[in-house]
């Protein structure tokens, strides 16, 4: 099952052709965001997401592994699911309920695969298309190859994240393996690497750590439990504390969370 599935009307995805950016709908898919429990996270706005939503690593049947048992690449999700949410995301009319809208929601009916491949998203419930101008497409060409990009780069970074045992699975069935920072692990270590690739797998490590703030805690019996203040805080701070020390974090200001005020 894939993330866009939860959509009404949508019957899959198809890739994008020069003709599918000739034309799209304005706003097609905004009445139906409140139905979304995950959209992809893009690199460019992994802070600024982390301080609205938490932030999630899902594996999912994607379209390139429909029809089999075999699980797609790792995305970063941001997480819209009610049930995991100190406060929710949209309201009881369906309008969102936070000052920033992922990018991945903006360009709808386009999307773009952990792959990197550019998708439009089949929808029988949208309005008719409206003709675009030559430079209008060309935009959102450009906005499209950056998004995927970034999609595909931060999936790499928690493919990093799985493999070193810094995430721990979360099997939630219905075609989908969640990944969240695990409590038992050591600290991440540079070892000498010099890697981009692992240096953006250490940023996202802490982006998912800090998101956690807005996830409200639950315990064995599904009922709401402490909140994430209770008990893990300290386990928080000192996991931020040990990436910040990394040399190549030193001045980082951009991951100095110190400032940030905890969700009302």
């Amino acid at each position: 099952m894939a993330w866009y599935d939860d959509l009404d009307g949508v019957s899959g995805a198809e890739p994008l052709s020069d003709a599918r950016l000739e034309a799209w709908p304005d706003r097609a898919m905004d009445a139906r965001l409140h139905r979304l429990r995950f959209c992809p996270a893009t690199l460019p706005e992994l802070y600024q997401v982390a301080r609205h939503l938490p932030l999630t690593v899902i594996e999912e049947t994607g379209i390139e592994q429909a029809g089999t048992d075999q699980m797609g690449r790792p995305c970063v999700m941001v997480d819209f699911r009610p049930e995991t949410l100190r406060r929710p995301a949209f309201d009881a009319g369906g309008t969102l309920q936070r000052s920033y809208r992922p990018a991945a929601t903006r360009l709808l009916p386009y999307i773009t695969t952990p792959e990197g491949r550019v998708m439009r998203l089949l929808d029988r419930a949208g309005p008719p298309d409206i003709p675009r101008p030559p430079e209008l497409q060309l935009q959102l060409a450009q906005m499209l190859r950056a998004q995927g990009f970034g999609i595909s780069q931060l999936s790499a970074a928690a493919a990093i994240l799985i493999a070193e045992g810094l995430l721990a699975p979360q099997d939630h069935g219905n075609g989908a393996r969640e990944w969240l920072p695990a409590a038992d692990a050591p600290p991440p270590r540079m070892d000498g690497r010099p890697d981009p690739l692992y240096f953006l797998a250490l940023r996202l490590l802490a982006v998912l750590e800090f998101s956690r703030l807005h996830r409200r805690e639950t315990g064995r019996d599904g009922a709401a439990g402490p909140g994430p203040f209770s008990g893990q805080l300290q386990s928080l701070l000192s996991r931020d504390e040990a990436l910040r020390n990394q040399t190549f974090l030193i001045q980082d200001d951009v991951l100095d969370f110190s400032a940030f005020l905890s969700p009302s």
